[in-house]
Parts: C-alpha cells; sequence; structure tokens
C-alpha cells in the first residue's frame, strides 16, 4: 500500500465544495483545512502509479487551482498496529528505541482511533 500527503489549493469561498468533493473519492480523506484554501489530503494507493493517477483525479476537481503530492511512502497491509498506551509511540518519536512494528503514520492514526 502507498499514503500520499496531497496539498491542495482552493479559492477560500470553494474550501467546502473542494472539502466535500474529495470526501466522496473512497481512496482519499481530508485532515486538514485553512482560511487561506488549503487543504491536506491523505491518499492510499496501491502503487506509485496508481497514486500518482489519484493525484491527477485530484487535480481534475472542480475548484482546485493545484494539487500536489508532498509526501508519499509505502507501508506493508498486514503489518501490526499496536494498541498501546503512547509510551511506546513516545520513545520511538523521541529516540527511535522503541521497537519498529508499524509505520509512523499508523502508529499515530492507532493512537488517534481509541
Amino acid at each position: 500500500m502507498t499514503l500520499s500527503a496531497v496539498l491542495v489549493s482552493a479559492a477560500p469561498q470553494r474550501v467546502a465544495e473542494v472539502r466535500e468533493s474529495i470526501g466522496t473519492l473512497p481512496w482519499a480523506e481530508v485532515h486538514h483545512e485553512d482560511d487561506l484554501g488549503r487543504l491536506i489530503a491523505v491518499v492510499e494507493g496501491v502503487s506509485t502509479e496508481e497514486s500518482v493517477e489519484r493525484l491527477q483525479a485530484i487535480q481534475a476537481l472542480p475548484g482546485v487551482a493545484a494539487a500536489e503530492m508532498v509526501m508519499h511512502c509505502y507501508e506493508e497491509e498486514n503489518a501490526p498496529v499496536p494498541r498501546d498506551s503512547g509510551a511506546e509511540a513516545v520513545a520511538y518519536l523521541n529516540d527511535g528505541e522503541a521497537p519498529l512494528r508499524a509505520s509512523h503514520y499508523r502508529r499515530l492514526k492507532a493512537m488517534n482511533s481509541d
């Protein structure tokens, strides 16, 4: 699986429209928006090629002025996600001493889903 962070720009008055359009895509999720018309979306895919195609689909949405991939990473689909207290993740983020059982993104997502 691939995960990509996409920075989307729109006119401030069209942010709600763009957020809703991205929200209809089963492989994308908006995680942040601001008053200047910028949104951050996370896009899931199975390959780099698919991630690029999905970026192009976001770029083509009505109201989108620009969309750029700002981060791209690979993740094993069946990697275990820890469901412990945040102590292990904090240790990993601070000094890298925690066992690396899942990506940083999946650790944070797991901690926020409780």
